[in-house]
């Protein structure tokens, strides 16, 4: 005679949560994961996303080019495009500044490596040219003069670092490092010159011009 077993059926539980805790669970999440998506944003953020300014400022100081020679043109686009492009590099630059605090370690490593140092110069270069594309400031005033050497330093110290690096320890050539990033330095000192040549600063400008051109050549 044989002997069935039954197994024995396990409990199933059911839990409910009422839409209420569900809904407050939710906005807690939002609010503990909105610290991680800024700094995730944060590191992600280089150097390299100033290019997006510095094509703004030009295309800025292009069109008041273009409105000064030929006044049939609307200014209201050179306006609206300085505008713009102020509202680029204002966000950029206050993004940038807290990486700075927060990051500092990979904003030195930026600044150590060989592509990344080049970018650094687009910061100063996108200012000098909302600076040389102002509408309303000359270049004569003392003001102008002031944000002219508050934004030409950077570049002057990085050209130092750049070029320095030929002479030291180091031995970091150009002809091994030269990569396509190189370039930016020689617009950085080009604009410069042009910011110094508009407030009658020959000699300034002729040394910058130079230094801008002989790296180019």
């Amino acid at each position: 005679m044989e002997i069935l077993e039954i197994p024995s059926q396990d409990m199933i539980h059911i839990r409910i949560d009422s839409p209420t805790s569900n809904r407050k669970q939710r906005i807690t999440n939002l609010a503990d994961a909105e610290p991680i998506v800024l700094m995730s944003v944060l590191s992600s953020l280089h150097a390299g996303y100033f290019r997006i300014s510095l094509s703004l400022c030009s295309q800025a100081l292009l069109w008041k080019i273009m409105v000064h020679l030929h006044s049939n043109l609307p200014s209201l686009a050179f306006y609206l495009l300085w505008y713009l492009a102020l509202a680029t590099q204002v966000s950029l630059c206050f993004l940038y500044a807290i990486k700075c605090i927060f990051f500092f370690g990979m904003v030195k490593e930026e600044f150590l490596h060989y592509i990344g140092v080049n970018y650094l110069y687009a910061p100063s270069i996108s200012c000098l040219l909302l600076l040389q594309s102002a509408p309303t400031m000359e270049p004569d005033s003392v003001l102008y003069q002031t944000l002219f050497w508050l934004f030409a330093v950077p570049v002057l110290t990085l050209d130092t670092k750049l070029y320095g690096q030929w002479f030291t320890t180091e031995k970091r050539f150009l002809s091994i490092m030269a990569n396509p990033a190189s370039q930016i330095s020689v617009i950085a000192n080009l604009v410069a010159a042009r910011g110094a040549a508009e407030m009658g600063w020959r000699e300034c400008a002729l040394c910058l011009f130079s230094l801008g051109m002989v790296h180019y050549l």
